[in-house]
């Protein structure tokens, strides 16, 4: 019985990212519609989602119930989601013709920092003798660096000025 809780536990951080991504789809489509401002919304959602993501997932380190830790990552995973379709849009945006090649970048970038992750980590736990704080907290802190750098990126200037 413990193995399927677990199963299910496993999945929620998944399913909540989906939803995630799907309700901020659905909410800055109606308000970029309602107050025409691209750049604001989708800051907006990235800096939140950003924040919001880092904040969850270290409280997840430090909660003792299982469940209320996946309840937490799972949430963080929503909040990470959020990101999302700003994202994509932001490549379409500002990409033009390129829309491939910035979204190919974005991609890459993404995946490398998925390779180098468990790298990394397995160089801080070693350092910290298994200790799993520091890793939370580097996390953290890339969420953080991440909303951030969403206050100064322009979502919506093409690279390249299109010819009429």
């Amino acid at each position: 019985m413990k193995q399927v809780l677990a199963a299910a536990l496993s999945g929620i951080p998944l399913l909540f990212g989906g939803f995630g991504s799907l309700i901020a789809g659905i909410i800055s489509s109606r308000l970029i519609a309602l107050t025409g401002r691209v750049t604001l919304v989708r800051r907006m959602f990235g800096v939140v989602g950003m924040t919001g993501a880092g904040v969850l997932l270290m409280l997840s380190y430090y909660v003792r119930d299982p469940l209320l830790a996946m309840l937490s990552m799972g949430f963080a995973s929503f909040f990470n989601d959020t990101t999302l379709p700003g994202s994509w849009a932001t490549c379409m945006d500002v990409g033009g013709k390129y829309a491939g090649t910035v979204s190919g970048s974005m991609n890459m970038m993404g995946n490398f920092g998925g390779m180098a992750g468990p790298i990394v980590i397995g160089y801080v736990l070693d350092w910290t003798h298994h200790d799993w704080n520091l890793t939370f907290v580097f996390a953290t802190a890339i969420y953080f660096i991440g909303a951030i750098c969403w206050l100064f990126i322009d979502p919506v200037t093409p690279i390249e000025e299109s010819e009429a």
